[in-house]
């Protein structure tokens, strides 16, 4: 798992998997991050951004409290899980899965003054019905 820590007054840390997560293109795919070994803060924000395979620039995927508006690409198909934002799961759900959502993607929580961020990698693949003729 990927780790970044948090601050040592919290003592707890950001996970992601350390191997990427497989999306197929038309369903829907969850950009794992979770919250670990400490009481998640009241006053938190979350922050995906899509780094992309050949972009320089970050694109805004969603974001809680939504303050930013989402790159149009990703309008109307990420969400959180808002009930368990207690627990800790910054996950998101993507739906729709094309094959331009390849990439990077960070998952970013702050709170007051400090900051965490992990990347979680989504490879994309097609899905074919095989048809076998007798």
């Amino acid at each position: 798992q990927n780790q970044a820590p948090f601050s040592p007054k919290t003592g707890g840390s950001l996970n992601a998997p350390k191997i990427p997560v497989l999306g197929i293109i038309g369903d829907r795919v969850v950009l794992p991050c979770q919250v670990g070994s400490a009481p998640v803060p009241r006053d938190f924000s979350i922050r995906w951004t899509f780094h992309g395979e050949f972009q320089s620039r970050r694109l805004p995927v969603s974001r809680y409290p939504g303050k930013e508006e989402p790159d149009e690409r990703y309008r109307g198909r990420v969400e959180f899980f808002h009930e368990e934002f207690r627990a800790g799961n910054a996950s998101l759900l993507l739906r729709d899965v094309r094959s331009s959502d390849q990439g990077s993607y960070s998952c970013q929580v702050s709170s007051q003054d400090v900051s965490w961020e992990v990347l979680v990698e989504l490879e994309v693949a097609g899905w074919c019905r095989s048809l076998f003729i007798l």
